[in-house]
């Protein structure tokens, strides 16, 4: 489904073992948004609590050219059960979404560990671009209509990144319940123009595959 390629492997130093980890992120963030949102903050995370180092990160693609998931590579010292929930939970304080997967390589891919994990719910929304008064652009309004969902939104979401469509841009935000982030957004959506046939739409929970 996905191109691209995992880089989840062991490698040897003077100082012993050490542990390469793969987090995928079952979100389809634009790679300035995954540098702003979640590469930067575990970099610090992971430095400050000792945990090791983030190494870099990548999208996975669909069949049809745009990003269906993301990779997190970090380097541990050991991948004991002590250190991967330390990993797991650094993850998930800066927004994991469910069904994010973190992949611990054995010996064969047979053995590979995949451990779920995530708190984050997604919503998508359809920006309507036909709908764009004469002579406003897209980059115009997005900006402004981005910052009024996330007002309305407050502690229960937050805007993570956008795809762009034939007619449409679909923005995507995540919070700990669907449910209560689109109950929060449903008048301002019915009375927006540019959302006037536009619907909410829950974000797949199923653990994206390689």
């Amino acid at each position: 489904m996905f191109s691209g390629q995992e880089s989840t492997h062991f490698i040897d130093d003077e100082d012993g073992e050490r542990v390469y980890l793969v987090a995928r992120l079952n979100a389809p963030i634009q790679p300035i948004n995954l540098g702003e949102q979640f590469e930067d903050p575990l970099e610090i995370l992971m430095k400050a609590d000792g945990l090791g180092e983030f190494i870099g990160g990548s999208s996975l693609l669909a069949r049809d050219g745009s990003i269906a998931a993301c990779d997190l590579e970090l380097e541990v010292r050991q991948a004991d059960d002590a250190t991967v929930a330390r990993v797991i939970a650094a993850l998930e304080d800066i927004g994991a979404p469910k069904g994010s997967m973190l992949i611990i390589e054995g010996e064969s891919e047979a053995e590979d560990r995949r451990i779920p994990f995530g708190t984050q719910e997604g919503m998508a929304i359809r920006l309507c671009r036909d709908e764009l008064p004469k002579g406003i652009t897209e980059s115009d309004i997005l900006e402004e209509v981005i910052a009024e969902i996330g007002g309305l939104l407050g502690e229960a979401g937050a805007y993570r990144s956008y795809r762009r469509l034939s007619t449409d841009t679909v923005l995507f935000f995540y919070g700990s319940s669907f449910e209560a982030m689109s109950a929060r957004i449903a008048g301002y959506l019915a009375r927006h123009p540019l959302f006037a046939h536009a619907g909410i739409e829950r974000m797949a929970e199923d653990t994206p595959s390689a």
